[in-house]
């Protein structure tokens, strides 16, 4: 089941002195997000030691994210996350259909969310 399970990886760096950046809470942050959103997904953090700046994000060893160095914080689209993610599950799971993505999120005009809606045979 491991290896049907999407990798995200999230590459940080953590600063020892005060004008360093230290991006150790923002990757816990980040994780708990992923998580969250994505709970089949496999969160795991890798501490760069050899950057001054840099914050990261991989989905199955391809870059999604990356912050840039003259940018103060870190902005995450989701839509990208999204986008990526479900392609990863694709490629990993091509016959199975995985519930809790963005389509999931649709409202009917009613207000009712698409999975309250009865299905009838």
């Amino acid at each position: 089941m491991q290896s049907k399970r999407v990798r995200v990886q999230i590459l940080y760096t953590v600063g020892d002195e005060k004008d360093q950046t230290n991006h150790e809470r923002t990757f816990l942050r980040t994780k708990r997000i992923l998580q969250d959103r994505y709970p089949d997904a496999l969160v795991e953090g890798v501490v760069l030691t050899n950057q001054d700046d840099a914050f990261k994000i991989l989905v199955d060893a391809k870059g999604v994210y990356s912050k840039p160095r003259e940018r103060e914080g870190v902005y995450l689209s989701t839509k990208v996350l999204d986008r990526e993610i479900a392609r990863a599950r694709k490629a990993r799971r091509p016959t199975t259909t995985v519930y809790g993505g963005a389509d999931d999120l649709e409202n009917f005009s009613n207000g009712r969310a698409a999975a309250d809606v009865p299905k009838y045979d």
